[in-house]
């Protein structure tokens, strides 16, 4: 199996919101997968936007800089801060004689192992390829 690239998997951060874009490209005989993340993030409070991806502990009372440190984040308007938008693992996949890359229906994830095991497992399934 070839990895042209991956993004380094930082302690304590497999969470999606810790990464963007393009993340990990793998290629095994002529089939081709990627991982990209993908999706806005937005964290808000009462008084309004706290943290859109580009801002690190913007507004928030606490360190952000771990996965539990997302365990701070609720889902209700009543929550002290809570998620607008948050992004999200994607694996595309192709052919390498193939331009266009698809994405692999259900293949959405938010934890970066995860990810990472469902394509290299796409990659090897010579029955999905067929």
């Amino acid at each position: 199996m070839y990895v042209k690239y991956m993004q380094k998997l930082q302690p304590n951060r497999k969470d999606s919101i810790w990464y963007d874009g393009d993340v990990v490209y793998f290629r095994h005989n002529n089939r081709e997968c990627m991982i990209c993340a993908v999706g806005e993030i937005k964290i808000c409070s009462q008084e309004g936007l706290v943290f859109d991806g580009e801002e690190r502990n913007g507004g928030f009372d606490f360190k952000f800089e771990t996965d539990d440190d997302i365990k701070n984040i609720g889902y209700s308007y009543d929550d002290k801060y809570y998620w607008e938008n948050n992004n999200w693992f994607e694996i595309l996949y192709k052919n390498s004689n193939e331009i266009e890359w698809e994405d692999i229906g259900g293949s959405i994830t938010n934890d970066y192992v995860s990810a990472i095991k469902y394509a290299i497992e796409t990659l090897e399934n010579k029955d999905y390829w067929e």
